[in-house]
């Protein structure tokens, strides 16, 4: 791993670049990006299976907690194999997670070791099953696909720092 002052450095002069991360650094979108799509892929290979029967409910549960630590742990530095953004993912995004997915957060708290990395991931997971809920074939990809835009495009980009403002009124 880099030198996390070089980072910082970097980050401060507006180069997300990873210095010795290669793939593993999370200020790079197109990481953020892979992170994010892979998340979204295995808890969409667990909602098939459970369609198919190949996999019962109770052990896609299971497999969802156990992915949403993992993940976690990535986006919050505890993954030492991952560079984070030191103050951001770590500290600052606590924040913005609480604030952002508070009408979510009272009903996993308890399950989610009041982790707010893991409430995110649980939260993203908990939208692609509604979504194979009401759209559960797969001619209907597409609406599932309308759906879920909007929310992986915010946790992209609540990972990379990047916040949508309203412009002014003028």
């Amino acid at each position: 791993m880099g030198d996390p002052r070089v980072v910082e450095a970097q980050l401060r002069e507006g180069q997300f670049v990873g210095v010795g991360a290669g793939d593993r650094y999370l200020g790079d979108p197109d990481v953020v990006n892979r992170l994010i799509a892979g998340y979204c892929s295995e808890v969409e290979t667990d909602l098939r299976q459970v369609i198919r029967g190949e996999l019962t409910p109770r052990e896609s549960e299971d497999r969802y907690m156990e992915r949403a630590k993992r993940y976690a742990d990535i986006i919050s530095g505890r993954d030492k194999d991952w560079q984070i953004v030191p103050g951001y993912h770590d500290v600052t995004i606590k924040g913005k997670f609480r604030a952002d997915l508070r009408d979510f957060w009272p009903k996993v708290r308890h399950i989610a070791d009041d982790d707010p990395h893991r409430v995110f991931f649980l939260w993203l997971g908990a939208l692609i099953a509604d979504a194979y809920k009401r759209w559960p074939t797969d001619d209907m990809q597409h609406m599932r696909t309308e759906f879920l835009r909007p929310f992986i495009r915010y946790a992209v980009k609540v990972l990379l720092g990047i916040e949508e403002r309203a412009k002014p009124v003028e």
